[in-house]
């Protein structure tokens, strides 16, 4: 009962948690440079991985790799420099070459529909159809939200790259099969060596003061701990293209959030966007687990 409730709700959670962080690095990267927030960031999530791995599995450090076979080993890794260091970097410097954030949604938004793809799924030509619905929604909301920029070359490059390594990166997670805290906990000591050599070479910028810690701790625990285990839940017991449609929420969510903190005005086109969003992802996921309604009560 407890385990079925948990799968019905850890969509939302996932969604909350991932979509807060866009709001909490606007704010904790005023006090810091991208390379020294990132390095922490990684570096904290090293540290609450490994504490957890201890106390849920009773092993530290390399000794959480035995059993594991090198080729294994190799992909987890893999999917490490995509996830965790690709997908963050290359998003930071889209945004840092002068892509709007709206752009940089919109292209992000293409990940349901690489997905599959990247996965050899087959969705059926209906399938695809809600997939451009959700994404015909996605550019109608950030396209009425906010307003449409001189979009840079190497900027939408930089998000291309973002959003190819997040799609790689997820759909190696969902086939590999190793404890998702096994293979968190390495993913953050890689990109921790990485950021954090970066880091060292560019310069370490930040000021301690409450705002940059509270988003520190937010990002570390919340987002790069809670966000990323919920999201390898979810695609150890879904497909990759069932968990890559909710993507195309996560700027909704963001959007919500935004109302809810900032008091964000949005138009009536918004919320139509809004809708045609919900209604693609609700349908999606509805024709990827038809029978979960009824096995939930059975």
């Amino acid at each position: 009962m407890v385990v079925r409730l948990f799968d019905r709700i850890c969509p939302l959670l996932f969604l909350l948690a991932w979509s807060s962080g866009a709001i909490v690095v606007k704010l904790g990267i005023q006090d810091a440079s991208v390379w020294s927030f990132l390095a922490l960031r990684s570096a904290g999530a090293f540290v609450l991985f490994s504490v957890a791995c201890r106390m849920r599995l009773g092993s530290f450090g390399p000794a959480l790799l035995s059993g594991v076979s090198g080729p294994l080993i190799g992909k987890v890794v893999l999917c490490g420099i995509a996830m965790q260091i690709a997908y963050q970097s290359f998003f930071f410097l889209s945004l840092d070459a002068g892509l709007s954030p709206g752009i940089l949604a919109i292209v992000l938004g293409l990940q349901p529909m690489l997905m599959p793809v990247i996965a050899r799924e087959k969705l059926g030509v209906f399938r695809y159809f809600i997939l451009l619905a959700g994404f015909a929604g996605l550019v109608m909301v950030v396209w009425a939200s906010m307003e449409v920029q001189i979009v840079p070359a190497a900027g939408l490059a930089f998000a291309g790259i973002s959003v190819l390594a997040m799609g790689v990166g997820t759909t190696l997670q969902s086939r590999i099969d190793v404890s998702p805290l096994v293979s968190a906990w390495l993913h953050s000591a890689i990109a921790g060596v990485v950021f954090v050599a970066v880091a060292s070479i560019d310069g370490w910028r930040f000021e301690a003061t409450g705002e940059f810690v509270a988003c520190l701790v937010w990002m570390t625990a919340v987002v790069s701990v809670g966000a990323t285990l919920l999201l390898f839940h979810l695609l150890s017991v879904g497909k990759a293209a069932g968990v890559g449609v909710l993507f195309y929420l996560v700027p909704i969510v963001t959007l919500a959030l935004d109302v809810l903190i900032f008091d964000v005005e949005i138009s009536d086109l918004v919320l139509m966007g809004c809708s045609v969003v919900a209604v693609s992802v609700y349908l999606f996921r509805r024709l990827d687990f038809p029978g979960r309604e009824n096995s939930s009560k059975t």
